[in-house]
Parts: C-alpha cells; sequence; structure tokens
C-alpha cells in the first residue's frame, strides 16, 4: 500500500467514525426530553370554538387566553372545512404550524354518508396526501348495520388498496347480541375469513360494562383463534379484565385464565396497576398476584416509573428502589464509556489478552441480552428498519438501536485485533443471530431482525476502528504490525 492511498483512506476513516462519535455523543446528551409533568389535558384547558361558514376553529387556550397544546390530543388548534359530505381536520400547534400527530399524520379526511355516518377516514401527511400511520394503513372504509352500530372495518393502503396489518389483518367484521354490550370482532384476510394477527388472536369476544360511569368500555375480552377455539396468549391468557380511571383510561389489568380467573403471566404477575401523564402515555405500572398483592418480578421491582426514555424500578410502595443495570442503562453515556474502555484495553494488550478479553465480552452481552431479560409477551419481530423508520420520533426506540450499535463494536475490535481480518465483520452478525434465536426459543425479549442490523452495524464499525487504528501504526513505524499487535504506550 503506497502512502498517499494509505492516508485517503485513513483520512476517510478518520472522519467517518468522527462524524459516528460525534452524532453519538449528541444523541445522548442533547436528546429532546419534555416534562410531562407540565402538560395540560384538554379538560384543564378553556376550550374556544369559532365557525366561519364551512370552516370550524376549536383552540385550547390556557390561563393567559393563548393557544396550549392539549397533551392528550396532541394539538392546539383544530381547524375543520366542511365540503359536502366531507370535512379535513387540520392539527396546529401553539404557533399554528402544522403538528405531527402521535400516529403519524398532520390531517384527517372524513367522509360521510347521508345518515351523517362516518364511512371513511383517510390519513394525510403535511402536503394533503394520504399516508401510512403506525398502525400500517392509510384509510379505513366502514359500514353501518340497520342499528347504526359499525358492521365493517376495511384498511386500505395510499392506493385505496386492501393492506394486511400486523394487529388488525385486512378488516373487522362486527357483531352484537341484542342489547349491544356483547360484541364478537373477527380480524379477517382479504377473503374476510379470521385471520391471527400480531396481538394472537384471530377473534376477540367482549363484554361491555353496561351501567356505571364506564358505560360502552370494554370490561371483558377473550382471545380465540381463526377456528373460534379458546387461545392462550403467552402460553396461558386467555382473556382479560379492565377497569378504567376518570378519563377512560385501562387503570386496572387483570389477566385470566382458562377458567376465567386471575392467573400469572409468565413475567410473574397477574394484574397491572397502571397511572398516567397528561398525553395518556404511561407513568407507573404496579404488579400484583392473583390475590392482590403486590409481586416481584425477575430484577426485584413490583412496579416501574417512565419518564421519556428513563426506566425506574419502584419497590411494593412504589419508591424508588436501586438496580445497577438500570441505573448504568438509564445514563446517557453509560454504554459508550464502556465501549471507549474496552477498545483502550484492547489496543494496549496482546493477542493471547484479546482473547480472554473476548470471552468476557461474549459472557457480557449473554448476560445482558438473554439472562436478564424478562419473558415478553411478543416473541419475534422480522420486520427490517421499522423501529429506524421512528428513530428521531421515539426516544425508548433511539436510545434502543444507539446502544445496539455500540454494545457490538468492541467485539469487531477484539476480533480484528486477534485476526486481522476485515472479513472478521460477519462474526458479530452471526452472533447477534444466534443471540435473537436464543431469546424467541426462551421467550426473554423480543427476538427483532432491526436487532441484527444494528449490532451488524455495530461490529462493522469496530473493525473499522481496528483497521483504522492499524493503518495509523503502520504509516507510523513504516512497517506490518506484528503478531502481537500491541501498542506502546
Amino acid at each position: 500500500m503506497n502512502k498517499t492511498a494509505s492516508k485517503l483512506k485513513i483520512g476517510i476513516l478518520l472522519a467517518a467514525l468522527a462524524g459516528f462519535f460525534l452524532f453519538s455523543f449528541g444523541i445522548a446528551l442533547f436528546s429532546y426530553r419534555d416534562n410531562r409533568e407540565d402538560q395540560f389535558r384538554s379538560t384543564s384547558l378553556r376550550m374556544v370554538v369559532e365557525e366561519n361558514g364551512d370552516i370550524t376553529t376549536t383552540s385550547y387556550l390556557d390561563e393567559d387566553g393563548n393557544p396550549a397544546v392539549a397533551a392528550n390530543l396532541g394539538y392546539a388548534v383544530m381547524k375543520s372545512t366542511k365540503n359536502g359530505n366531507t370535512v379535513l381536520e387540520e392539527y396546529l400547534d401553539e404557533k399554528g404550524e402544522k403538528v405531527r400527530l402521535g400516529s403519524g399524520y398532520y390531517a384527517l379526511l372524513r367522509e360521510y354518508n347521508d345518515l351523517e355516518q362516518p364511512v371513511k377516514l383517510t390519513y394525510l401527511d403535511e402536503e394533503g396526501h394520504p399516508v401510512m400511520i403506525d398502525s400500517g394503513y392509510a384509510s379505513m372504509v366502514r359500514t353501518f348495520n340497520a342499528e347504526g352500530m359499525t358492521e365493517t372495518e376495511y384498511f386500505k393502503d395510499t392506493e385505496g388498496e386492501a393492506v394486511a396489518t400486523d394487529s388488525y389483518g385486512c378488516g373487522r367484521i362486527f357483531s352484537y347480541n341484542e342489547n349491544g354490550f356483547d360484541i364478537v370482532i373477527r380480524y379477517v384476510d382479504k377473503s374476510d375469513r379470521p385471520v391471527m394477527t400480531k396481538q394472537n388472536l384471530a377473534i376477540s369476544k367482549r363484554i361491555l360494562y353496561s351501567e356505571g360511569p364506564d358505560t360502552g368500555r370494554i370490561e371483558y375480552e377473550y382471545f380465540y383463534d381463526e377456528n373460534d377455539q379458546p387461545h392462550a396468549q403467552r402460553d396461558v391468557i386467555f382473556g382479560i379484565h379492565r377497569e378504567y380511571d376518570e378519563f377512560g383510561r385501562a387503570s386496572v389489568l387483570t389477566y385470566l385464565g382458562s377458567d376465567g380467573k386471575p392467573v400469572k403471566c409468565p413475567e410473574g404477575y397477574a394484574a397491572i396497576k397502571r397511572s398516567y401523564y397528561e398525553d395518556d402515555s404511561i407513568r407507573t405500572d404496579m404488579y400484583f398476584d392473583s390475590e392482590g398483592n403486590p409481586a416481584r418480578l425477575q430484577q426485584g421491582q413490583y412496579g416501574t416509573l417512565t419518564e421519556n426514555d428513563k426506566v425506574t424500578y419502584l419497590d411494593a410502595d412504589g419508591k424508588e428502589i436501586f438496580n445497577l443495570k438500570n441505573y448504568l442503562y438509564n445514563q446517557p453515556l453509560s454504554v459508550i464509556v464502556a465501549v471507549m474502555i474496552a477498545l483502550c484495553i484492547s489496543f494496549f494488550v496482546g493477542k493471547r489478552q484479546n482473547l480472554i478479553l473476548l470471552a468476557v465480552y461474549v459472557c457480557a452481552i449473554l448476560y445482558m441480552t438473554v439472562y436478564r431479560r424478562s419473558q415478553s409477551s411478543e416473541t419475534i419481530n422480522l420486520e427490517p428498519f421499522w423501529s429506524y423508520r421512528q428513530f428521531f420520533s421515539d426516544p425508548l426506540l433511539r436510545k434502543d438501536i444507539m446502544d445496539n450499535i455500540w454494545l457490538f463494536i468492541p467485539m469487531g475490535t477484539i476480533l480484528f485485533r486477534i485476526l486481522g481480518k476485515c472479513r472478521v465483520m460477519l462474526i458479530p452478525v452471526a452472533f447477534s443471530v444466534l443471540i435473537e434465536i436464543a431469546q424467541y426459543i426462551t421467550g426473554r425479549g423480543l427476538a427483532e431482525l432491526d436487532d441484527v442490523i444494528s449490532n451488524g452495524l455495530g461490529g462493522v464499525i469496530g473493525v473499522g476502528i481496528g483497521y483504522l487504528v492499524m493503518l495509523i501504526l503502520q504509516r507510523k513505524t513504516g512497517e506490518e504490525i506484528s503478531d502481537e499487535n500491541t501498542i506502546s504506550v
């Protein structure tokens, strides 16, 4: 390799790695974190409705009379424009600018029939074009029975073609009993045949509250397969009982067994008592057994507190408890610092010591990714880049992606230090695949293709770091690196 080519390679690698490091530090230190404790629900704000011909503007105002975003709605102002049997709803923030709602749309076009029933909903992007929302469809077409109750819902893509969603199939067919408080929902394919969904059911049978403040909300829900046979989620859960808070949010979820009684799920609890932030996102989960007693989970927690991208474990009284793994996970630079330490050790020791370091590192990865994982309700997700598409909108997914990349950087570097070949970057990919298979078999964690992609990228970056150091040393010494590949201080 001539000196000019070597210098060019070093420059390119340095620029790429420097860019990645700066990006990682920026993500870790300067990620946007809103203060959910300071948010307001629509009921806490003053609602003002103004009509001007076919345009109706609904604004939510704070105590000073200024527009304020209603946390549970996601907007401060809704502008509704009626045109015949259609109504276009546009959502604005407190500055009057278009706002993206949580499901991934900026506007909603409602189409009504002559009975003023909403027969079609189409979600629109910032430019007013149909857009696929997070649920996996761009529009929903409805039909109604003689009593005016929803009979069918079918899901369409941006071109108006039927689309199979993960959670709802291609559509839902509803049937009701005489009082309307017992509902059977069949999730169907394009031929209206029941189909298993990502919710791990094909048919849902629901009993609604028939009196009191929760009238019309789901009280009991039972799960069935495509043959209308009772079907267990997570091996033991055949149904759920729900209780609600004053805002209609499920505040107590109790899992039911085949006999309709509370049953302990694989994670170790039978019921969850839940509290929320004003935007309806989950604040705390507290776990209980089938007798209503606090349930202790695998890592010693009786509950969790979620604050943006930070998860804190709670004791039986709802107080914070210390957990080293969880503490390190919540620190923005913990993974990066640990990786930098491992890289420094690798560069300053020889091949034999790197073999020992590799063994220790592999054990640490297995401990974090398999052994210390709790049982998961989902087992596998093979959709590529689903988490990457939400990188800038979901702080938890963003942290997971960056951690998964950084976690495998030392493996790539250590392997290159031992073998000296760039093709060792395939080993981290293979190891990541084995981890995901182990997670799928054991039910610990969620086996994801995106994790393999992130881990593989980390392995490539790690090999790149090792290769860069080798080039720098070769240029400095003017000779090949010795088998020991050590760096003198």
